[in-house]
């Protein structure tokens, strides 16, 4: 439904434009009301894998993550998905058989010094469709009559298509400087992304909205307070710091930032840089056309 109250389809030969604008920047465009899906046969052969990453310095975490990074770029075939919690858990799940995965990970667990057999090995489990996804959700999800779960958090993000050495040492500099002396439960999520075997990347750059199909990493940078205790601002300045180190250290790039990770701190100029980088000027275009009176309106939000 359009701001006019029009009610139309997007697809690739109805409203295109539209429906491209979705794929990215759909809440300030309109309320998509039903859709249409392109399902695929559940897989019943996964393996969920956890295991323990246990850098001792700076050095080793940044030598850590330049071979995640290297391996997600070349090697991570389209079966598997991995993501790290900044140092230690290193989880995903691999869409096959046992022999197919030992022969996949058995040299990147090599080369990050993980044990293959006996103390230090982790874990690697057989489970279903739905017994991998209740994996991933913290246990099962529970359906109560009124939803009362809450975190006050802040929330920071990257999404870069390459992290130089530079990079990867300010980022893990400012881990075992800074970060490992707060004592809040915050993390650092890195997803696995991109890459020359990754399903969002073999999508086009510019066949949607969404602007970082080539981005290796997508990053959250999440700092927690639990309970009913306030956020206080001068908190921010941590995350803040972490992606400013990454920043300084990479001279002459933009990164892109992922808005599901909506940081409060930027403002709506660099939110629509860093959220759309080339297309905003696409989907500025595209706003003027169905939106005209800024209906869908937020701030950071395409024509905000």
């Amino acid at each position: 439904m359009l701001s006019n109250s029009t009610v139309v389809t997007a697809s690739t030969t109805e409203n295109p434009d539209l429906f491209w604008s979705l794929r990215g920047a759909g809440a300030a465009f309109g309320v998509v009301t039903s859709f249409k899906f392109k399902t695929f046969d559940a897989p019943e052969d996964n393996l969920v894998f956890s295991y323990s990453l246990t850098p001792s310095n700076a050095t080793q975490l940044a030598n850590m993550l330049s071979i995640l990074q290297d391996f997600t770029i070349h090697t991570q075939p389209p079966e598997l998905n991995m993501r790290l919690f900044l140092p230690s858990q290193f989880t995903g799940v691999y869409y096959g058989n046992r022999s197919d995965f030992d022969r996949v990970m058995n040299p990147l667990l090599t080369q990050l010094g993980v044990p293959l057999t006996g103390r230090g090995a982790g874990t690697v489990s057989a489970k279903s469709w739905l017994n991998t996804l209740t994996s991933f959700s913290n246990g099962p999800l529970a359906q109560p009559e009124v939803y009362d779960t809450h975190e006050n958090f802040y929330a920071k993000s990257l999404m870069p298509d390459y992290l130089s050495s530079e990079a990867l040492t300010a980022l893990s500099n400012y881990y075992y400087n800074t970060a490992r002396r707060i004592s809040r439960s915050w993390y650092l999520l890195i997803d696995m992304h991109g890459g020359s075997g990754s399903a969002v990347s073999a999508v086009a750059p510019d066949a949607t909205a969404y602007a970082h199909r080539n981005a290796t990493f997508k990053m959250q940078f999440y700092d927690i307070q639990f309970g009913t205790s306030t956020y206080k601002p001068e908190w921010m300045d941590f995350m803040n710091g972490w992606i400013k180190a990454i920043e300084d250290a990479s001279p002459g790039q933009t990164f892109g930032m992922y808005i599901n990770y909506a940081d409060t701190n930027l403002t709506k100029e660099e939110a629509h840089t860093h959220y759309w980088k080339d297309h905003y000027a696409k989907l500025v275009e595209l706003k003027e056309r169905y939106d005209p009176g800024r209906v869908f309106e937020g701030p950071q939000l395409v024509g905000s």
